[in-house]
Order: structure tokens, then sequence, then C-alpha cells
């Protein structure tokens, strides 16, 4: 996939035909309905499929104080939008210069002039320009106007709600990682670098990685977790995810912190990028009276972590 990164003047080497627009955090199951649009549509007129996204949330440039936790890097996303069979990118920086912009000349400097949209696709909820003023209905007029074509995608439900990014963000953060998972079409995953911890994992026979996760990401609610851990090497284990403060062993003032036991290996990660996907909770996080107590209690997250991965 091709990635253009870029703050002004955006200038692809060839006209595309159709161009899916959105923040499309995530690449949840509402986002990959519009890909499959934008994808059906440029098969129709013979060119190729593009995505126009932001280096952040606006909302992180608009209103900090109500910016959201991400749930997948920028890295992360393109990564997804290229398995889904886009071929172009091009990644906006999101400045206030930018968030000023009337919804006409929005229409007319990025979609007309910079990339020449033959076609666009957008969800129901779509808004763009100075406040979020243009609608999708908008955009059909414009589009009417300038010679492009418009799709507007329905939104998709699950269990009767509309399947969103916020919608998504609230059960990762109630722990509800099978919701999210369902929501996304795949386990939300958070990833980041192996770094030496205190050991205590090690001292009681269950060595754990404990992972330095970017910041802003979108972490589930403290409690343990069935993982999948992706290591460097592009090898899968089942684990046991901690996120939490340890109260067992008077970690609070350490902040929340990531880290799984990989099940069938005592690898030395440290240094490495590792992923996690999750799978399912298995209980809120405690504190244990003994480390005996708590050895027991992780071989009964093993064990019941190793059946809801079967």
């Amino acid at each position: 996939m091709k990635v253009v990164f870029a703050s002004e003047g955006i200038a692809p080497a060839t006209p595309s035909a159709v161009w899916c627009l959105g923040t499309f955090d995530g690449v949840h199951l509402g986002h990959s309905a519009l890909i499959r649009a934008a994808l059906n549509v440029a098969r129709e007129l013979g060119g190729p499929a593009g995505v126009l996204t932001f280096d952040v949330n606006p909302v992180e440039v608009l209103a900090p104080e109500r910016a959201p936790a991400y749930l997948v890097t920028l890295e992360r996303k393109l990564e997804l939008l290229a398995s889904a069979g886009v071929e172009e990118a091009v990644v906006r920086r999101f400045e206030p210069a930018f968030a000023s912009s009337t919804p006409a000349d929005f229409v007319r400097t990025m979609l007309v002039d910079e990339l020449r949209a033959v076609h666009v696709v957008v969800g129901y909820d779509y808004t763009f320009g100075r406040m979020g003023q243009g609608t999708p209905a908008g955009l059909v007029q414009f589009g009417a106007e300038f010679g492009f074509g418009v799709t507007v995608v329905p939104k998709v439900e699950i269990d009767g709600a509309a399947v969103s990014s916020t919608r998504i963000r609230g059960a990762v953060a109630a722990g509800d990682v099978a919701l999210a998972a369902r929501l996304l079409g795949r386990p939300h995953r958070v990833d980041g670098v192996v770094e030496r911890g205190r050991g205590v994992g090690s001292q009681i026979g269950f060595p754990t990685a404990n992972i330095r996760t970017p910041r802003g990401i979108a972490l589930p609610a403290k409690g343990v977790y069935a993982c999948y851990a992706h290591d460097a090497a592009g090898k899968r284990w089942p684990a046991v995810c901690n996120v939490g403060e340890r109260p067992t062993f008077s970690d609070a003032a350490r902040g929340v912190r990531v880290e799984a036991h990989l099940v069938g290996t005592a690898g030395d990660f440290y240094n490495q990028r590792m992923s996690l996907d999750f799978v399912g909770r298995l209980r809120p996080e405690q504190a244990f009276e003994s480390s005996e107590a708590l050895v027991a209690q992780v071989k009964n997250d093993i064990a019941a972590a190793l059946t809801m991965l079967d």
C-alpha cells in the first residue's frame, strides 16, 4: 500500500477512482463495510481505492481534555488498512488551520484539487469542515457540483446498536474484551516493547513479559485476561495477562502495568516488540495473602485461559 504523509499539497502520482474518508480508529467492522464499498466502486470504475485519514484523532486537537484513548496506533491502523485491500493511504496532519476550513473549502481543496477524487465513500455519521458542519447529505450535493460520486454506507449494527470506535473503547474500558472482539472483527490488540521488571514472576515460577505500551492506547480494565502473545519472530503463544497494579506486591505506586505469562516458554524477550490479543476476561485483579495463594490462583488462571483459547 502506498502511504503519503502530508500537511498540505498532497499530489498522488495518479488520480484515484475512489477515496474512503474517516478517522478509522480500530478499523472495526463498520470501517470494513466502508472499505468493501470503496473496493466495489473502484472495481466498477477501473481504478484503485484509497483512504484519507488523519495522524491523530481530531478531538485531540479540538478538545484535548476530551481526547479518547486510541484503539490502534497509526502504524497498526495502516497495517490493517493494507490487509483490507486499500491501495493508497493519505495521512493528513490534523491541525487547527485545517480544522477551521469550511465544508466547501475542504471539498474543493482536499477532495477535488489534491486527491482528484472521482468517487467518495463515507459512513452515515461522517462530518467534515469547521465544527463538523459538513454532513453526508451535504457531501452528495458537493459531489453533484464538482463532478464526483458519493456513496453513503449505512450503520453496521451488532446486538441492536451501531458498531463504533466509541462503543469499542467503552467495552475495552469495562474489561469486556469479548464484546470488543466482536465489534472489531478480531481481538483488541495491545503492543509494545518488553522491558525488565522486578523479576517477581520468575521468583514464583511464572516469568512474565512486562510490556511498555504506547502513550494513549486503550487498555482493558484492571484484571486478568486470556490472550495470545505474538513475539518479534511472529510466533504465537497462549498467555495469561494481568493489567493492573499488582496489589499483592504493593506496586500501586508504579501505576497500571501490562504483563503476560507466555505458556510454554521462558524465553528472553527483553527489548523486543510483543503484541497481546485480548480474547477474554478471567477475573478482576485482586490481592492475595501469600505468594502460595497467588501461585495457586495463577495455575487456575492458566488452566482457564487454555480452555478459553482452545
